[in-house]
């Protein structure tokens, strides 16, 4: 998905995906925490955990749906 806001939780770093879901942050510590966001889908937070290539499935919230 294009523009998924992903964001370095506790830093001012952050960036949002491409046209291909894909993204890049460079100098993040591999301990980081991302936190993962796009409107009517939940937000997430996922460990880098010291890898260089994540793949994140985001789910849609129904909460928001209903509304």
């Amino acid at each position: 998905m294009i523009g998924v806001n992903i964001q370095v939780k506790g830093s001012n770093k952050g960036t949002a995906t491409d046209f291909d879901g894909h993204f890049t942050l460079e100098d993040i510590d591999e301990n980081a925490i991302l936190v993962i966001s796009y409107v009517g889908y939940q937000t997430q937070e996922v460990g880098v955990s010291g890898k260089s290539n994540l793949s994140i499935t985001l789910s849609s919230d129904s909460q928001l749906l209903d509304e």
